[in-house]
């Protein structure tokens, strides 16, 4: 079946500005959210637009456990999620997918959980360090211009095939002959003339010029926008003593565009529950639900750096994709029209997993009861400080416990919690014997630390003491009687 009409369907764009009166308003202190991320020791590979990481990588939402599948840098997904006073638009956007350890078996149950953070090209780096590693420190060394879906006509004095559009513009200021370039579908073509440019609308398509006698301003070390730069020696909470353990190693995870050091507070977020459908082979639809997590403050990295990112992504951003682990094998809805029903009715499917966007202003009540706002990250498993903090443990409801046999207890992460071999009636029946025995004195407390079967026997030796007196209690009055 489709996806009711009075829930969220795909992914959410904003539409006007988030007032502060409304972000109150939808602010939640308890965090259903946590996060645990496991450590490197090598940097991950950037594959096409998505990030080789560990299927370790896990986390937990009310209890039910989702594992990591799927990073991606794509095009902007969530569009609109600025909090009050932010004005500067992402650049792109990176997803970090994941999927249900229990497959969902109806709407109300999550197939997966997205964490979108926004990737910006301007201000000063912030939550950088993961993306950084991945960035090419190698990057070109005179001046560039590129344009998607655009191509210079006009005859090529070199082609150079199975390249990358980072090489090839390399390729094109490492040759003074070299004016513009073409890349398209691995092959590099190099201009020695700027001729016409024709607008294509071919996105697989990029062109560009060159310009020898401007330096790349990336590529000075002053502004160091790439890795593998000296780091400043700093103080306070960006100081040595605050750092993660990961930066210390030198190679950063995901958990540090949460925590970029100890205490760090700066990625709120605003999340909603949404559903999408897939098409199977009949055209037969079914709904899943996802949990969409928006982390407006996200990463900031320098221009240069961007860019240098940006031509290893060979110049163009995808849209997001659904992986195959949340939505199953099937195609998803794309775009759809309504028939004179009132219901919906595919138009464009898509295999790869693209999904549509619905609007919902800022200023209603759908954005009011159906978002929630956290001032702070997602929890860790564990923290610096053991004490309680009311901000990151949350309150559940007595409708959200469920009794359960006292040998399938689960703990919060879903892992069960079991009493060794020993049933709920043997523990009360231990304790019950061993307070008879404390309590008529005859021996020291030992509930603590008897077997069952030591219980017994001390329990039946009292009991033949017993039964002897009494024997001999019975024959000494008898032979009173009749002496």
């Amino acid at each position: 079946m489709y996806c009711p009409s009075d829930v969220n369907t795909g992914f959410i764009e904003l539409v006007g500005p988030i007032q502060q009166a409304d972000l109150t308003s939808i602010t939640i202190k308890s965090y259903p959210l946590s996060i645990s991320f496991a450590p490197r020791t090598t940097t991950p590979s950037l594959i096409g637009n998505r990030i080789d990481e560990s299927t370790e990588n896990t986390c937990t939402f009310k209890g039910q456990r989702f594992s990591l599948v799927d990073v991606q840098i794509c095009s902007v997904t969530n569009k609109g999620y600025r909090l009050p006073g932010s004005t500067t638009p992402p650049a792109a956007e990176l997803i970090i997918s994941f999927s249900a350890n229990k497959a969902a078996q109806d709407l109300s149950a999550l197939s997966g959980i997205l964490m979108c953070v926004p990737i910006y090209d301007s201000g000063n780096q912030n939550h950088a360090e993961y993306l950084n590693q991945l960035i090419d420190p190698s990057i070109p060394s005179c001046q560039y211009t590129h344009l998607v879906g655009s191509d210079y006509t006009g005859n090529d004095y070199q082609q150079i095939p199975n390249s990358s559009l980072s090489s090839c513009i390399k390729s094109c200021c490492g040759d003074t002959n070299c004016l513009a370039y073409t890349f398209k579908s691995g092959t590099c073509s190099l201009k020695n003339a700027i001729p016409n440019l024709n607008k294509t609308g071919d996105t697989s398509m990029i062109t560009g010029t060159v310009n020898h006698n401007v330096a790349n301003s990336g590529s000075a070390t002053a502004s160091c926008p790439v890795p593998n730069c000296p780091k400043p020696n700093c103080n306070g909470k960006h100081g040595k003593n605050g750092l993660k353990d990961d930066k210390k190693s030198g190679v950063p995870t995901l958990e540090s565009i949460f925590y970029g050091w100890d205490g760090d507070t700066g990625q709120s977020s605003i999340a909603y529950k949404t559903c999408f459908e897939t098409i199977d082979s009949n055209n037969n639809p079914t709904s899943k639900s996802l949990y969409v997590v928006v982390f407006p403050n996200g990463i900031h990295l320098t221009q240069a750096g961007y860019q240098q990112l940006l031509i290893q992504l060979n110049g163009a951003l995808p849209p997001y994709m659904i992986p195959p682990a949340i939505r199953g094998g099937d195609s998803t809805l794309r775009s759809y029209t309504f028939n004179d029903d009132g219901n919906k009715v595919p138009t464009i499917t898509s295999q790869d997993g693209i999904i549509y966007s619905t609007p919902i202003s800022s200023c209603t009540d759908e954005f009011r009861n159906r978002f929630e706002y956290f001032t702070l990250p997602p929890r860790l498993p564990t923290s610096v400080s053991a004490r309680y903090n009311s901000e990151q443990c949350p309150y559940y409801k007595t409708t959200e416990y469920k009794c359960m046999p006292f040998n399938q207890l689960k703990d919060l992460s879903g892992a069960y919690v079991v009493p060794g071999n020993k049933t709920l009636d043997t523990i009360l029946y231990e304790q019950q014997q061993a307070q008879l025995l404390e309590n008529a004195g005859d021996i020291p407390n030992v509930k603590n630390g008897l077997t069952t079967e030591q219980i017994e026997g001390i329990v039946a030796g009292v009991a033949g003491v017993a039964i002897a007196a009494i024997i001999a209690l019975k024959v000494g009055s008898w032979i009173s009687n009749h002496a």
